[in-house]
């Protein structure tokens, strides 16, 4: 009987340790990086302490995608990317309660490149896609509080269903500040070729249209890599947008700035 207790209590020490050597694997297993080398290196590189010496400044950068009844949202498969005109509002709202001071993306190139400061608790409000949605419901509530935005247009998509006209282009633009989001909504994973073509054909109908005099980019999917942004260099881009959480935008990142994502929730929830 005692040695029937004994080889039980060896058999629970064996399970035992074959469970921590389990666990010690699957920790191991998710730290390892699920995505490109590429994309790997430039996350490494965010993280790193801050340069005392580089030009950095507190500014949360919000990012939107559709504006739309959360019915129509539903409806179409994309509450993922939608927050209700209701919760827009509501943003906004919090925005002016809290003293927010609404700026552009000139406002930052004029910081990193000319040392002119920024105003206290400055935040940007940025659209990607141009969906027809924001013409509809956002553009009348974003001019309801006065306030500015930037809406980065996948080019070759606009006068698409779902998607802004050029004509509505033109209305919004006193309000709007209209970029580069690619052509086609390509990702930042394709080889130099396609990019340049991508980036470059969103760059000449925007220009032809008088749009993106200041050269502001967002990346598609929110993921950079080098080569886009070797790209973006070539092109004398200015600020290139991801959507890595964060709100301290340094110049030595330019190319790779922080945005805040958002929903159908209040704006305290993001950290603001």
């Amino acid at each position: 009987m005692g040695q029937f207790i004994i080889k039980k209590r060896y058999f629970a020490v064996g399970i035992g340790l074959i469970f921590l050597f389990l666990l010690f694997y699957i920790s191991n297993e998710l730290k390892k990086p699920i995505v490109s080398k590429d994309v790997e290196i430039i996350v490494e590189e965010r993280i790193k302490t801050i340069d005392p010496k580089d030009l950095c400044v507190d500014l949360p950068v919000l990012i939107y995608h559709h504006v739309q009844p959360l019915t129509i949202a539903k409806k179409n498969s994309q509450m993922g990317l939608s927050i209700s005109p209701e919760y827009f509002r509501q943003h906004l709202k919090y925005i002016k309660d809290k003293g927010y001071k609404v700026v552009e993306a000139k406002d930052l190139i004029n910081y990193f490149y000319k040392g002119k400061e920024l105003p206290n608790k400055s935040i940007m409000i940025t659209f990607d896609d141009g969906y027809e949605d924001n013409y509809i419901y956002m553009w009348p509530i974003l001019k309801e509080f006065g306030y500015k935005a930037t809406i980065f247009l996948a080019t070759g998509l606009m006068d698409s269903p779902g998607y802004l006209s050029w004509q509505q282009v033109e209305e919004m633009s006193g309000e709007i500040y209209f970029a580069n989001h690619t052509q086609t909504h390509r990702s930042s994973s394709e080889d130099k070729v396609v990019l340049y073509d991508e980036i470059q054909s969103a760059n000449r109908q925007l220009n032809n249209s008088g749009l993106d005099n200041v050269k502001v980019f967002a990346y598609p999917y929110g993921i950079p890599s080098t080569i886009a942004q070797g790209v973006l260099m070539e092109l004398r881009y200015n600020l290139a947008f991801t959507t890595y959480n964060g709100r301290v935008q340094c110049k030595s990142n330019r190319l790779a700035l922080f945005r805040i994502r958002t929903g159908n929730f209040g704006l305290g929830m993001s950290g603001l």
